[in-house]
């Protein structure tokens, strides 16, 4: 847990491609002040993840490649995942 203390002093955090919001929510009942962000199509599931886990956080839609100005910066920690997709890979 140590390495978790700082996000207790109310830190700002973002999660980028946040999905379901697991890290956000974690952050978020550690203390930080966390912006979770994810395509537009995903938010309202996330914005409801935030709610039933009782935490607080601003739940915004985010693409890449767009101007980021909105989500508030600056921020003391970045959390991100999944942040490199292409259709046509095929890795498998």
């Amino acid at each position: 847990r140590r390495g978790l203390d700082p996000l207790r002093s109310g830190c700002k955090v973002l999660d980028l491609s946040a999905g379901v919001g697991a890290v956000g929510i974690a952050a978020a009942q550690y203390g930080a002040k966390v912006t979770a962000t994810d395509v537009p199509q995903v938010t309202d599931a996330l914005k409801a993840n935030f709610e039933r886990n009782q935490v607080q956080g601003t739940v915004l839609p985010y693409v890449w490649g767009e101007d980021a100005a909105h989500l508030g910066g600056p921020f003391d920690f970045v959390f991100a995942s999944e942040l490199l997709h292409w259709a046509g890979w095929n890795i498998f």
